[in-house]
């Protein structure tokens, strides 16, 4: 279980640390920190995610635009140390890591790329590509050194992607020059149309073997819950945990008459006889508390990281949520970091009347609510136990409704 948090330039957040608790709800207004700390969280724990959020959506914005690296620390109860440093590479990084790229790719078998080295020297290609190109792709990838390692690894995006591409293609088109000897066939045109629509390809028909992967221990694996709604993916999962989720569905009568439950469909007991209905077609929020509990129960990490779990709930599907993550956490060593915009999810949490008592009593010792709220360019955080989050619960759902 984490027991500090230590984060400096990290996205929007230039400092700030962490003694969390076992079930962590993070509160406050839009852009003051609270997607940074889950996202610190998991990378910290499992660098490879990094790779999703780079190619998702954030390419440069790692690194706070203040200063030129970012670092997380993470201490656990077993007096383990977790250490990420981030920063851009340098120009001549790239050039490296492109000209050993194209070394590997020079020797994959494909008639497009026959005998281009034999003709070309990449040495020299390299040396007049635009350096702005270069620069900007530096920008675009992310160095990462993971705990004391003085090798970094280098995580490339889109505008790596486009630099190899284009520097692929300018191989190919002195290749074409200097050695197609029937040009005025159309030939030469009609292999370059041939040539850049597998380039297109390329990444995809020739994975690369550098090593930009990271070696993490599973127990130490992080389940971060930021997509809510059931997708495909989970149409697939065992029919073990199917039963899971029906038994959870039937013990709280959350479908009435439900007689059955798999991930493409549920049927009904009516007096007609079996109504099948496909899962697709429920409502989404039903959809999204099964997602969430099936995340829950498939999670085979310590930690879980959840965004604004009640998105698309009514306020009784939110209370059967908060029960049921209060029960795992309860019953596991598992830790909870939660975002929430919801006065519902933060009523049911610090209200007496809406939960059993032994979810109350957990909460009573386990609960810390993070308040977060921004000064200029500064994160101010709020610590709340649970008695102080009964204190303060008019101006916590006040601060919820931007107020």
């Amino acid at each position: 279980m984490i027991k500090h948090i230590a984060i400096k330039n990290f996205k929007g957040i230039n400092s700030l640390e962490i003694t969390p608790k076992k079930f962590n709800v993070l509160v406050g207004r839009n852009n003051t920190g609270k997607t940074s700390i889950l996202e610190a969280i998991s990378v910290c724990t499992n660098p490879n995610l990094i790779k999703d959020l780079l190619m998702y959506k954030y390419g440069p914005f790692f690194i706070n635009y203040s200063s030129d690296k970012a670092s997380i620390k993470i201490d656990t109860d077993d007096n383990k140390v977790k250490k990420l440093n981030l920063r851009n590479p340098t120009p001549e990084q790239i050039l490296n890591l492109l000209k050993n790229d194209l070394n590997e790719l020079s020797i994959k078998k494909d008639n497009v790329y026959v005998d281009i080295g034999r003709y070309i020297d990449v040495e020299k290609i390299i040396k007049v590509l635009d350096k702005d190109s270069i620069y900007e792709a530096s920008l675009d990838s992310i160095a990462v050194l993971v705990n004391y390692s003085d090798h970094p690894v280098i995580l490339t995006a889109e505008r790596y992607n486009d630099l190899l591409i284009d520097t692929l293609s300018k191989l190919y088109d002195t290749y074409i020059s200097k050695n197609e000897k029937n040009s005025a066939t159309g030939k030469s045109n009609s292999n370059r149309m041939e040539f850049r629509d597998r380039l297109n390809m390329l990444r995809y028909r020739y994975p690369l073997t550098r090593n930009d992967s990271f070696i993490i221990d599973k127990k130490d694996n992080v389940t971060f819950i930021n997509d809510t709604l059931l997708s495909a993916e989970f149409f697939h999962k065992s029919q073990k945990l199917a039963l899971q989720v029906e038994n959870i569905i039937k013990k709280d009568n959350i479908i009435p008459n439900l007689k059955r439950f798999d991930f493409y469909s549920i049927v009904l007991d009516t007096e007609e006889g079996d109504q099948e209905i496909p899962v697709e077609s429920m409502g989404d929020g039903f959809k999204s508390l099964v997602h969430i509990l099936i995340k829950l129960y498939d999670n085979e990490g310590d930690i879980i990281v959840i965004e604004e779990p009640e998105n698309y709930m009514h306020p009784g599907y939110i209370r059967e949520l908060i029960h049921y993550i209060i029960s795992i956490a309860n019953n596991s060593h598992v830790q909870l970091f939660i975002t929430t915009h919801s006065q519902d999810f933060l009523y049911t949490l610090i209200s007496d009347d809406a939960l059993p008592e032994k979810d109350i009593e957990f909460l009573k010792k386990e609960l810390l609510i993070l308040q977060f709220s921004k000064w200029k360019d500064d994160i101010i955080l709020s610590n709340l136990d649970y008695n102080d989050a009964v204190s303060d619960m008019e101006d916590l759902l006040l601060d919820l409704r931007g107020i």
